[in-house]
């Protein structure tokens, strides 16, 4: 399971325990576009 995988590389990059949620949240987010995180960013930003 490629998840769990990279779930574990996190965790050893890390040195501790990491929460599952936020390594999917970081895994998608990796995975996104430039102009898609920018976007996500505003709208984050004009949320706050």
């Amino acid at each position: 399971m490629a998840y769990k995988d990279n779930a574990g590389a996190l965790d050893g990059a890390l040195g501790h325990e990491f929460d599952p949620d936020l390594t999917m949240i970081i895994v998608a987010w990796s995975r996104l576009n430039p102009q898609m995180k920018r976007a996500i960013i505003a709208i984050i930003n004009s949320t706050v």
